[in-house]
């Protein structure tokens, strides 16, 4: 039974769009380089949320009204609405993106901050 433990897999990130190119926005507003493709799942149509166990983490954006340019994109909307109500999808924990996100996206921040500092000091 530890073996089973140490070996379990990551859990699965929903990306969770109307479009490849909105997933696509969404990942790199989160910071989520696609190297961890492995870890995260696009979803662009609602028959897509089908089968994912209760309590699956997701991201989108919060630009939720341009999906309603769309049937699908609507039927999408709606499905997430009433899959957060009840319980089957949540919103991704910073803590459960901080392993997808890019180290290069930390590192700049973290520069950055130094060198304001820096600035500052002078």
């Amino acid at each position: 039974m530890l073996s089973r433990l140490a070996t379990r897999r990551p859990r699965i990130v929903l990306v969770i769009a109307p479009t490849l190119y909105e997933c696509r926005k969404t990942l790199d507003a989160f910071g989520i380089h696609l190297s961890n493709i492995d870890e995260i799942r696009s979803v662009t149509k609602a028959h897509h949320l089908r089968g994912w166990s209760r309590g699956t983490p997701f991201i989108a954006l919060s630009e939720r009204d341009s999906w309603f340019a769309t049937q699908s994109g609507r039927e999408l909307s709606t499905v997430v609405d009433a899959f957060l109500l009840s319980g089957r999808l949540r919103i991704a924990s910073d803590a459960e993106l901080s392993d997808l996100r890019q180290p290069e996206f930390s590192n700049a921040c973290q520069n950055a901050v130094q060198r304001s500092f820096h600035v500052r000091q002078s």
